[in-house]
Protein backbone atom coordinates (compact mmCIF):
# COMPACT_ATOMS: atom_id res chain seq x y z
CA UNK A 1 0.00 0.00 0.00
CA UNK A 2 1.08 3.08 -1.01
CA UNK A 3 0.78 6.55 0.44
CA UNK A 4 0.72 9.57 -1.92
CA UNK A 5 1.15 12.86 -0.13
CA UNK A 6 -1.20 15.65 -1.95
CA UNK A 7 0.35 19.26 -1.82
CA UNK A 8 -1.53 21.39 1.18
CA UNK A 9 -4.28 23.57 -0.28
CA UNK A 10 -3.22 27.12 -1.22
CA UNK A 11 -4.37 29.25 1.49
CA UNK A 12 -6.85 32.16 0.68
CA UNK A 13 -5.89 35.46 -0.35
CA UNK A 14 -7.93 38.26 1.08
CA UNK A 15 -7.89 41.57 -0.86
CA UNK A 16 -7.15 43.95 1.31
CA UNK A 17 -8.15 46.94 -1.13
CA UNK A 18 -11.60 45.59 -1.06
CA UNK A 19 -11.60 45.13 2.72
CA UNK A 20 -10.62 48.64 3.39
CA UNK A 21 -13.87 49.70 0.81
CA UNK A 22 -15.75 47.16 2.77
CA UNK A 23 -15.21 48.73 6.22
CA UNK A 24 -14.96 52.59 4.93
CA UNK A 25 -18.34 51.86 3.24
CA UNK A 26 -19.62 50.50 7.10
CA UNK A 27 -18.19 53.93 8.63
CA UNK A 28 -20.11 56.01 6.30
CA UNK A 29 -22.95 54.08 6.37
CA UNK A 30 -22.65 54.30 10.39
CA UNK A 31 -22.44 57.98 9.95
CA UNK A 32 -25.12 58.65 7.98
CA UNK A 33 -27.46 56.57 10.19
CA UNK A 34 -26.40 57.71 13.19
CA UNK A 35 -27.22 61.49 12.21
CA UNK A 36 -30.59 60.53 10.78
CA UNK A 37 -31.29 59.83 14.36
CA UNK A 38 -30.17 62.96 15.56
CA UNK A 39 -27.21 61.51 17.62
CA UNK A 40 -23.81 62.85 17.77
CA UNK A 41 -20.63 60.74 17.33
CA UNK A 42 -20.96 60.31 21.89
CA UNK A 43 -24.64 58.91 20.92
CA UNK A 44 -25.94 62.02 22.39
CA UNK A 45 -29.31 64.31 20.35
CA UNK A 46 -27.95 67.26 18.79
CA UNK A 47 -28.34 70.45 20.09
CA UNK A 48 -32.11 71.90 18.65
CA UNK A 49 -31.99 74.11 15.50
CA UNK A 50 -32.50 77.82 16.29
CA UNK A 51 -36.24 78.97 15.99
CA UNK A 52 -35.66 80.97 12.41
CA UNK A 53 -33.85 77.86 10.99
CA UNK A 54 -36.59 75.51 12.91
CA UNK A 55 -39.18 78.02 11.13
CA UNK A 56 -37.59 77.73 7.62
CA UNK A 57 -37.77 73.83 7.85
CA UNK A 58 -41.19 73.60 9.17
CA UNK A 59 -42.50 75.91 6.41
CA UNK A 60 -40.36 73.42 3.84
CA UNK A 61 -42.17 70.43 5.37
CA UNK A 62 -39.20 69.42 7.20
CA UNK A 63 -39.20 67.93 10.99
CA UNK A 64 -37.47 69.70 13.14
CA UNK A 65 -36.68 66.96 15.60
CA UNK A 66 -34.64 65.21 15.40
CA UNK A 67 -32.09 67.35 14.07
CA UNK A 68 -30.34 65.28 11.38
CA UNK A 69 -28.68 67.36 9.47
CA UNK A 70 -30.39 66.50 6.40
CA UNK A 71 -32.24 69.16 4.87
CA UNK A 72 -31.33 68.82 0.80
CA UNK A 73 -29.23 65.23 1.71
CA UNK A 74 -26.24 66.90 0.11
CA UNK A 75 -24.37 66.61 3.09
CA UNK A 76 -24.67 63.22 3.89
CA UNK A 77 -24.36 62.01 0.57
CA UNK A 78 -21.04 64.15 0.70
CA UNK A 79 -19.12 61.79 2.92
CA UNK A 80 -17.47 59.95 1.05
CA UNK A 81 -13.91 57.96 -0.05
CA UNK A 82 -11.81 60.90 -0.38
CA UNK A 83 -8.79 58.85 -1.09
CA UNK A 84 -6.94 55.56 -1.43
CA UNK A 85 -3.37 54.18 -0.61
CA UNK A 86 -2.30 50.99 -0.52
CA UNK A 87 -2.73 50.87 3.01
CA UNK A 88 -5.21 53.62 4.07
CA UNK A 89 -8.75 54.68 3.19
CA UNK A 90 -9.35 58.08 4.07
CA UNK A 91 -13.03 59.52 4.32
CA UNK A 92 -14.18 62.72 4.12
CA UNK A 93 -16.61 65.26 2.82
CA UNK A 94 -16.63 66.15 -0.57
CA UNK A 95 -16.47 69.72 -2.19
CA UNK A 96 -20.36 69.91 -3.95
CA UNK A 97 -23.11 72.10 -2.88
CA UNK A 98 -26.71 71.61 -2.98
CA UNK A 99 -29.71 74.41 -3.69
CA UNK A 100 -30.12 76.43 -1.00
CA UNK A 101 -33.75 76.19 0.66
CA UNK A 102 -35.75 79.05 0.88
CA UNK A 103 -39.49 78.93 2.88
CA UNK A 104 -41.95 80.20 0.51
CA UNK A 105 -43.79 82.12 3.48
CA UNK A 106 -41.25 85.22 4.85
CA UNK A 107 -40.79 88.09 2.63
CA UNK A 108 -37.53 87.98 2.45
CA UNK A 109 -37.19 84.24 1.93
CA UNK A 110 -39.45 84.57 -0.87
CA UNK A 111 -37.26 86.20 -3.72
CA UNK A 112 -34.93 83.30 -5.63
CA UNK A 113 -32.26 84.39 -6.54
CA UNK A 114 -32.26 81.45 -9.39
CA UNK A 115 -29.87 78.33 -9.12
CA UNK A 116 -28.56 79.99 -5.34
CA UNK A 117 -26.05 77.20 -4.11
CA UNK A 118 -25.26 76.43 -0.66
CA UNK A 119 -22.07 76.60 1.25
CA UNK A 120 -19.68 73.74 -0.29
CA UNK A 121 -20.56 70.52 2.22
CA UNK A 122 -17.16 70.11 2.84
CA UNK A 123 -17.18 73.71 4.81
CA UNK A 124 -20.79 72.88 5.92
CA UNK A 125 -19.74 69.99 8.05
CA UNK A 126 -16.85 71.47 9.37
CA UNK A 127 -19.27 74.55 10.39
CA UNK A 128 -21.77 71.92 12.07
CA UNK A 129 -18.89 69.82 13.84
CA UNK A 130 -16.35 72.66 14.77
CA UNK A 131 -20.08 75.44 15.89
CA UNK A 132 -19.04 78.21 13.21
CA UNK A 133 -21.46 80.86 11.51
CA UNK A 134 -24.74 80.37 12.47
CA UNK A 135 -24.61 76.11 13.33
CA UNK A 136 -24.27 75.66 17.03
CA UNK A 137 -21.76 72.63 17.28
CA UNK A 138 -22.95 69.37 16.46
CA UNK A 139 -19.92 66.65 16.68
CA UNK A 140 -21.61 64.48 13.98
CA UNK A 141 -18.11 63.29 11.70
CA UNK A 142 -16.75 60.28 13.28
CA UNK A 143 -16.88 57.40 14.76
CA UNK A 144 -17.48 56.52 18.64
CA UNK A 145 -15.59 53.56 20.63
CA UNK A 146 -19.29 52.49 20.39
CA UNK A 147 -19.67 53.27 16.61
CA UNK A 148 -15.93 51.62 16.02
CA UNK A 149 -17.39 48.38 17.86
CA UNK A 150 -20.57 47.81 15.41
CA UNK A 151 -18.66 48.61 12.23
CA UNK A 152 -15.92 45.80 13.60
CA UNK A 153 -18.50 43.60 14.43
CA UNK A 154 -20.32 44.04 11.20
CA UNK A 155 -17.13 43.70 9.10
CA UNK A 156 -16.68 40.52 10.97
CA UNK A 157 -20.07 39.02 9.93
CA UNK A 158 -19.49 39.29 6.55
CA UNK A 159 -16.70 36.95 4.30
CA UNK A 160 -13.56 38.49 3.48
CA UNK A 161 -13.39 39.97 -0.53
CA UNK A 162 -11.09 37.04 -2.02
CA UNK A 163 -8.36 37.60 -4.64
Amino acid sequence: MSITKSPPPQPPRVDVRKVAELVASLVIGHIRERCEQGLDIDGKAFLGYDDDYADTRTALGRNTRPVDLLMTGGLMGAVQVVERTDDVVTIGIGTGTSPQRRAPTKGNRRKRSGEKRGPPHNLLGKWHQDGAGNNKRRRWFGVSKKGDAEVKREASRRKPPLM
